[in-house]
């Protein structure tokens, strides 16, 4: 893994994507709340809404389309979105974490920690980001065989030619998402076309790569991938669903579909 985490918390290869760092500062020798510093980190702009409650969605919406990390390690290439905000930490909080928790060290100046925790979320996602291009393992019709080859198509002359989510603005986003990619999508299956709809989206992959869209868009790869796969698939609907919702910014919507995603996968 690039970079050194310190993961307290959570499967070191099959990292969440939401996560808390956190530093202690060595003011003095007592463990209590306000020697601690944290930070809550995530891709996902549905669990970053979730964990911050009402009122975020301004905040949200320009962290999506305006952040992007920059690395403090140059060996660190790999670049991901994700929204970070400071939160209260204490022991008892960190034991109950649902996220992934990753310890950044401690010490003497608050300055420090803080810098030590930023880096300590950017590697992270940096390696979050890897894991899982990685486990979607497809582009085009074809999966891909490793590491090398899926970083190599990524940079291919196609992917360089075709617009990404970056490059749409965000109140077209939802219109540009269902004319190029779901209504395609949904022709090809109901033509039984399997070949075509997978081509469609290993494109809409390439679109949706660093974007809060990419876990979605594996996802509907791998509905595509399955040898039991029926164009009646709740799932790829419920996909569907939730990339509108995200991108419409109905985050709230969008975590009942993650809900309905889950339930279903659970019960395959």
């Amino acid at each position: 893994m690039e970079g050194f985490l310190q993961l307290e918390k959570g499967d070191i290869d099959n990292l969440e994507g939401k996560v808390i760092v956190y530093s202690r500062i060595l003011s003095d020798t007592s463990i209590s709340e306000e020697n601690f510093l944290g930070v809550y980190a995530s891709s996902n702009p549905v669990d970053f809404k979730e964990k911050f409650g009402e009122g975020v969605e301004e905040e949200v919406s320009r962290h999506i389309n305006q952040i992007k990390s920059k690395f403090l390690e140059e060996e660190i290439s790999d670049k991901c979105i994700f929204l970070a905000a400071p939160i209260p930490i204490s022991p008892a909080d960190l034991k109950l974490a649902l996220e992934d928790v990753v310890y950044a060290g401690e010490f003497p100046e608050v300055e420090h920690c803080k810098m030590v925790i930023l880096s300590s979320v950017q590697i992270y996602m940096a390696n979050y980001e890897k894991q899982r291009r990685l486990k979607g393992g497809f582009l085009g019709a074809n999966e891909i065989k490793s590491p090398k080859s899926l970083d190599k198509s990524l940079e291919s002359d196609n992917l360089e030619s075709q617009e990404t989510y970056f490059d749409i603005e965000p109140e077209k986003k939802s219109s540009y998402i269902q004319e190029n990619y779901i209504a395609p999508v949904m022709h090809a299956i109901e033509n039984e076309d399997i070949s075509g709809a997978k081509t469609i989206v290993g494109d809409f992959v390439r679109f949706s790569t660093k974007s809060p869209l990419i876990d979605d868009a594996y996802g509907i790869a791998a509905v595509l991938n399955a040898k039991a796969f029926i164009k009646e698939d709740r799932l790829l609907h419920f996909y569907f669903e939730k990339i509108l919702a995200i991108v419409s910014e109905r985050f709230e919507e969008a975590a009942k579909i993650r809900d309905q995603i889950n339930t279903i996968k659970q019960r395959k």
